[in-house]
């Protein structure tokens, strides 16, 4: 009997540790669960935007990325490194002048300049701005051109772009000045496929480079595709945008080849844009949807052909933002062309001396909305003391951020180098 009680007290005793040991697991399971919900677990993000809830989705189809780093890649960083060590050396004053590129009477305050002399010395020493854009009324002849060019450069502690419009057709200023290469409209070659697009603009830019341009305001990526619009017209390649599509890639390609750096323009849509009597600015009424399906790919393929600034329109597109012009516009710039089209090359504004801007916009708001909107460089400003005095104040008041003002000077200087204008 003494046997069996041992026995029925040692299988209670057993049953118990098994229990409490139970437990205890439970225990320890429990909390280890507790611990790795709330503190080492990631919590789920599928509610949260994946953009700003005042910029529009985009449904850009995805570009084809090389796996490996791409020579030309390679040698933007070195550039890309050269301008850092550039930069450091430079003072405020001389930054935020490189956001500008303006025409020579603006620089000098004379009007219809031939010549650079000591007020062009002197104004470039107040303000050594990003580059001069020369237009017919500056040039004269080969020989006085290629002085004006040289001179102006001289002057200049960091080398400047030496910007032209020269498209070809109606808006040749060194055919109808200078006697280079003489072309009918763009829109007249169409039919003559890639290859003449490419030779053509070969041609402008090896015939303009040797009076010292080396910025080419072109090429002009609209297309022609309506008919009532006379704002781009010929001046086009194509009024078929498949046609664009295979046109301005290899127009990029030439102008690159000449060794001039094109500016792909006018970001977006304005070969569709009309003004009607009494509207301040041309508009694109076409839906986002259009616009990606039809004048965006002419723009994305000059852009994959290496295009490095592209030029955005002074036009309202209504779909996007109805308020400003795009080269004004948080929802075009930052929104559209950096966001969805990840373009994180030079965004220069249109000219910002046309009237459409100057009757509605003081300089600085010019000036700071672009800025703000995302442009790295701002065309031609009414007013440059007062464009530079804009930039200036807004970064003092933390509008812009020093370091916005940073990776756009740095985006230049790099530029410069890769093409030979700073050495």
């Amino acid at each position: 009997m003494s046997d069996n009680k041992h026995a029925k007290k040692g299988s209670s005793s057993i049953a118990v540790k098994i229990l409490l040991l139970v437990l205890v697991f439970i225990i320890v399971a429990g909390c280890s669960f507790v611990i790795y919900r709330f503190v080492f677990a990631k919590p789920k993000t599928n509610n949260i935007p994946a953009t700003k809830p005042d910029i529009p989705t985009w449904n850009i189809p995805s570009q084809t990325q090389e796996a490996t780093v791409a020579p030309t890649e390679k040698e933007d960083l070195k550039y890309r490194e050269l301008a850092k060590k550039y930069m450091a050396s430079m003072t405020e004053t001389e930054k935020i002048s490189q956001l500008f590129i303006v025409n020579p009477e603006l620089l000098t305050g004379v009007d219809a300049v031939t010549e650079a002399g000591d007020m062009t010395k002197e104004a470039l020493a107040k303000y050594n701005v990003g580059g001069i854009l020369y237009s017919a009324k500056n040039l004269e002849n080969a020989e006085q051109a290629t002085e004006l060019i040289k001179n102006s450069q001289s002057y200049a502690k960091t080398k400047m772009f030496i910007a032209v419009s020269e498209e070809g057709g109606t808006v040749s200023p060194c055919a109808d000045k200078l006697g280079t290469t003489k072309f009918n409209s763009m829109y007249s070659y169409r039919k003559d496929g890639a290859e003449t697009a490419k030779k053509n603009a070969k041609t402008i830019a090896t015939d303009i480079k040797k009076f010292g341009f080396n910025l080419n305001f072109a090429p002009v990526a609209d297309v022609y595709s309506n008919k009532n619009s006379k704002l781009i017209g010929e001046r086009a390649y194509s009024d078929d945008f498949k046609e664009a599509e295979a046109l301005i890639p290899e127009a990029v390609k030439g102008f690159k080849e000449g060794g001039v750096i094109p500016a792909l323009k006018h970001f977006i849509g304005t070969g569709e844009a009309t003004q009607a009597e009494g509207q301040k600015y041309p508009y694109v009424t076409k839906t986002k949807e259009e616009l990606i399906k039809q004048e965006l790919p002419g723009f994305k393929a000059g852009i994959n052909a290496g295009a490095e600034i592209l030029l955005v329109g002074n036009v309202v597109i209504k779909d996007i933002d109805a308020t400003c012009p795009a080269s004004m516009s948080d929802k075009v710039i930052n929104g559209f062309i950096r966001d969805a089209l990840k373009y994180d090359k030079i965004v220069i504004t249109d000219n910002m001396q046309m009237k459409s801007i100057t009757d509605t916009y003081g300089t600085k708001d010019v000036v700071v909305r672009s800025l703000k909107a995302g442009a790295d460089m701002i065309l031609m400003p009414d007013d440059l003391d007062a464009a530079f005095t804009a930039v200036w104040d807004a970064i003092e008041k933390g509008e812009i951020k020093q370091s916005q003002l940073e990776n756009s000077v740095l985006k230049i200087l790099t530029l410069k180098y890769k093409y030979g204008i700073l050495q």
